[in-house]
């Protein structure tokens, strides 16, 4: 079980305005209904791009929510989005953890939000009127059938929150409570989510909701991005220190440390299967005629460059940098932002800023030769 952010208790609120913005996104008692939602274009900017379209879920959750919302997508002429936002104040709550196993087993992406009719935009496609992200909220229930996406985000100006489930008038026996209690953290454990967020769901009243703040979301798991980059971090390696970031699911990572030479190198792993090729290709690319690379700034010769496949599956690829002192001028390898042309390079090596020039510094400067 993960640590509670530090104040976690200080800072849970239940607030007018939550309340409020509950009622103004039109969250209501009628049963969950399913549409399209956002445009056909190809291309959307924002923080995910290519999430242009989505399917949207609004109401309460009843027991008839799974099998509706399976009938949406099996019906469904057009390409189905992976992506369903929701805007719920809750509903059943049996029916919420088998709503939330079915979108973990058709691979849906969740997100708390709304939307509203773009009124800009007379196109439409099949019946399909085209509209904008507009924010929602998503509790008690809804929060537990949120979990079930892969990747989990919360829409800008938008809330989610959980609360103690409601045991009934006249109140269920006690082994009634437990059993739903541990059926609810073996439910979480399963999505992924700290099991912690028991507590947490526990301390509000059932009538009650209380928004989980981002921090408090990302710490407990309920917000979830797994190709997102991690600050980078420094520890101890037989070369003097090891500089590295990671994605939140660990599929993939860079390191940065020196041999025993004392020579500085850039590693980036990718576990996923059926990388050896392309890295193989990307290497013998590069951006320029000669197969150079730009390695955080730096010129790397296609001659400093090697891959090797991984024992588990994936692949690695090694770039030796030309001193200890490169530019640092992205964390990006592979990537549009590094200079390689948009056709042959991948947005998941994007990396991030966070931690980036200090941890490489102080890895470069602490190699020595042996």
């Amino acid at each position: 079980m993960g640590a509670v952010p530090e104040g976690f208790g200080m800072i849970r609120r239940i607030t007018v305005f939550a309340l409020a913005l509950a009622i103004a996104t039109g969250a209501c008692a009628e049963p969950m209904s399913f549409r399209w939602g956002g445009s056909d274009a190809r291309a959307c900017e924002g923080d995910r791009p290519g999430f242009c379209s989505w399917v949207q879920a609004s109401g309460d959750i009843t027991a008839a929510t799974p099998e509706a919302f399976r009938r949406f997508v099996a019906e469904s002429e057009v390409f189905v989005p992976r992506l369903l936002r929701l805007d719920s104040q809750g509903g059943d709550l049996e029916a919420a953890l088998a709503f939330g196993r079915l979108i973990r087993q058709l691979g849906f992406s969740t997100e708390v939000g709304a939307d509203r009719p773009d009124a800009g935009n007379d196109d439409r496609y099949d019946g399909w009127d085209f509209t904008l992200p507009a924010p929602g909220v998503c509790a008690s229930e809804c929060a537990f059938a949120f979990l079930g996406g892969l990747d989990r985000y919360v829409g800008p100006s938008s809330a989610i929150g959980f609360n103690r489930f409601d045991a009934g008038d006249p109140p269920a026996d006690a082994a009634a409570v437990q059993f739903t209690a541990a059926e609810l953290v073996l439910y979480i454990r399963e999505m992924g989510a700290d099991a912690a967020l028991i507590g947490v769901a526990s301390a509000v009243a059932a009538d009650a909701f209380a928004p989980l703040s981002a921090d408090e979301a990302r710490a407990l798991r309920v917000i979830f991005e797994p190709g997102a980059w991690q600050p980078w971090t420094i520890a101890p390696s037989a070369g003097g220190i090891v500089a590295s970031s990671r994605t939140a699911d660990g599929a993939r990572r860079v390191d940065v440390a020196c041999d025993s030479g004392g020579r500085g190198f850039v590693t980036l792993t990718d576990t996923s299967p059926a990388m050896v090729a392309w890295l193989q290709s990307s290497a013998a690319s590069g951006i320029a005629a000669d197969g150079r690379h730009s390695v955080f700034g730096a010129a790397v010769a296609a001659a400093d460059t090697a891959v090797a496949p991984l024992p588990a599956g994936g692949a690695a690829i090694r770039f030796a940098l030309p001193d200890l002192d490169p530019p640092l001028t992205t964390p990006a390898l592979l990537h549009p932002d590094a200079g390689y042309f948009s056709g042959g390079a991948t947005l998941d090596y994007a990396g991030t800023t966070d931690g980036f020039e200090e941890a490489i510094r102080l890895a470069l400067r602490n190699c020595t030769a042996t």
